[in-house]
């Protein structure tokens, strides 16, 4: 139960900082696409990953951790190339370089995201059959959340309850390991 407060807690603090720190959005021109194949990770050694919701692969070498289960109303995987923090030891800083949540509160929608109605609908996933709203920012190197300071955010929202975040570095070294994962998710 601890954990689940944790989390939510976390969720609104990002909420809030998304609103605050998107008056110093700087736009995005050249997202790679996830639909073209020369942008996702030739990586052959990969994992699967499965739960009663969804499934993707991943880069094996990639740490994985799941808090929650389906009773809990609540579980977030977190991926990371390097190390995943703890939700009870970090609050102040993004998990992981990849966080995927699947709510199943249905207090909690991805519709209250503010500016939710004006992000693009895209495809995604394995055979482009996931339709998702999709949200890309490039933080400044002055944003007021340090832990965002110069990072490039995407986060697609599908349905009602599931979102799926990328924070990664201004080169985006590990952008297309994601498009990899992202290209690869089925939703069940």
């Amino acid at each position: 139960m601890k954990n689940i407060i944790v989390i939510l807690i976390l969720l609104v603090i990002v909420g809030g900082i998304s609103y605050y720190v998107g008056k110093n959005q700087v736009p995005i021109n050249n997202v790679e696409d996830v639909k073209n194949t020369n942008n996702v990770s030739p990586n052959n050694n990969l994992s699967l990953f499965k739960n009663d919701d969804l499934s993707f692969t991943y880069p094996s070498n990639w740490k994985l951790e799941t808090y929650g289960t389906k009773t809990d109303k609540f579980v977030s995987v977190i991926l990371d190339p390097v190390k995943v923090y703890s939700p009870q030891i970090q609050v102040d800083m993004p998990l992981g370089m990849i966080a995927i949540s699947v709510n199943h509160d249905s207090s909690e929608k991805n519709s209250f995201v503010i500016g939710y109605e004006t992000f693009p609908n895209v495809t995604i996933g394995k055979n482009n059959n996931v339709v998702a709203k999709e949200f890309d920012k490039l933080y400044p190197d002055n944003a007021p959340e340090v832990s965002l300071q110069g990072k490039h955010n995407i986060t697609y929202y599908i349905n009602e309850n599931i979102k799926i975040e990328y924070v990664g570095n201004k080169d985006d070294s590990y952008l297309k390991d994601f498009n990899q994962i992202i290209s690869s998710l089925e939703l069940k």
